[in-house]
């Protein structure tokens, strides 16, 4: 269990230090030496959740914090967060936050 718990800090301290470049799979399956379809089985059954879930949520996560805390524009934020598809984070951010980026900023 031990080795597991190892195995995944090593992918979350992976994500925390890389989430704002493109990052895949075969990205994060390096950092475990395992093969990615090994890789996409062991996150899921340790986390409950897919390696990019869990890798949109921390994006959306830091996102979140930065609309309250910076006065960037939100396209800036976007590409901050390793998002470089402007339309797909503010789909996500509003799946996730049940409303859009420029509103959770307002608190309207």
């Amino acid at each position: 269990q031990s080795q597991h718990e190892e195995t995944i800090k090593k992918v979350i301290l992976f994500v925390r230090e890389n989430f704002a470049e493109p990052i895949t799979v075969a990205d994060a399956a390096v950092v475990t030496e395992y093969s990615s379809a090994h890789f996409m089985r062991f996150f899921k059954q340790e986390t409950g959740r897919t390696f990019i879930e869990y890798l949109t949520d921390y994006r959306l996560g830091f996102a979140s914090y930065l609309l309250k805390e910076s006065s960037d524009p939100i396209s800036v934020i976007a590409g901050k967060c390793g998002f470089d598809n402007f339309s797909y984070f503010i789909r996500v951010f509003k799946r996730r936050y049940g409303m859009s980026p420029g509103k959770y900023r307002t608190g309207r």
